[in-house]
């Protein structure tokens, strides 16, 4: 069994045994970034000087083989409540399929933040206190280190593609919603969730205009003009976790891969 297989295991096991416990989730992921030249382990703090280590945000950089121009940036995140335990497992595994077949992931760099809201998850509630009383919107000058950690992200590294998975606890099927950046991107997406839904009919997605206001969005970022576009990928609370991260990872591979593609036709004939 390869490193990235028992970490696998390792984290179908932990899951099943402690879900609650998110230090135990990233061992199996520290102990492979470890043996691993592609996965990169960080921690991640709202501003420069913030000097409480144990609540750093943990994220995880994934390298693939460089594309022939340049690599597609994909930024995933999950965790936004501190009861989407099923969102965050389907990250942390995801990381864990990508280094077992690293093919999966040339010509893509992808970050992935398996449990953004740290303080929510520790506490094992939906959101703290503090969080109900301030802004949880990006973008909107929130006090929350959560969300400024993820708006920092956004500024200091230029994505083509970012995820929101998030759960919904009365769906049997995967839905999405999509604000494509641009029309080559809208022509992307579209083939990406037609071709996924071929092999799923149940399901659902909507593309929605870039300058669509939602609440939960990462995006429009402000003052640049190099914009990601977005999905917001809701799992079928319905379902067993297992089975969620498994199709969750099929989903998010096949869309990422579909977009991959088609981003490395469009700089070829660019440059």
């Amino acid at each position: 069994m390869s490193d990235a297989s028992l970490a696998a295991e390792q984290l179908r096991r932990i899951f099943q045994s402690a879900r609650a416990d998110h230090r135990h989730l990233m061992q199996p992921l520290l102990d492979l970034s470890e043996e691993s030249e592609h996965l990169v382990v960080g921690y991640a703090a709202p501003h420069t000087g913030w000097n409480r280590g144990e609540d750093l945000i943990p994220y995880y950089h994934v390298l693939g083989k460089p594309g022939p121009t340049r690599s597609m940036r994909a930024l995933l995140t999950a965790g936004w409540f501190g009861n989407e335990e099923s969102a965050s497992y389907t990250l942390f595994r995801l990381v864990a399929a990508l280094e077992e077949k690293f093919q999966l992931v040339d010509g893509i760099e992808a970050t992935v933040y398996p449990i953004v809201n740290l303080d929510a998850r520790e506490a094992m509630v939906v959101l703290t206190p503090e969080q109900r009383q301030n802004e949880l919107s990006l973008w909107h000058n929130s006090l929350l280190r959560h969300i400024q950690v993820i708006e920092k992200e956004l500024l200091r590294n230029t994505y083509d593609i970012v995820f929101r998975l998030e759960e919904d606890t009365k769906a049997e099927e995967f839905s999405a919603l999509v604000w494509p950046a641009s029309p080559n991107h809208h022509r992307i997406l579209l083939n990406a969730l037609q071709k996924y839904q071929t092999t799923s009919p149940g399901f659902e997605w909507k593309i929605e205009d870039f300058n669509t206001p939602n609440d939960g969005r990462l995006t429009p970022i402000p003052q640049t003009s190099a914009q990601p576009s977005e999905i917001l990928l809701l799992l079928p609370g319905q379902l067993l976790a297992e089975q969620q991260a498994e199709e969750g990872i099929g989903l998010i591979l096949s869309l990422l891969h579909t977009f991959r593609e088609n981003f490395q036709i469009a700089e070829q004939q660019s440059s």
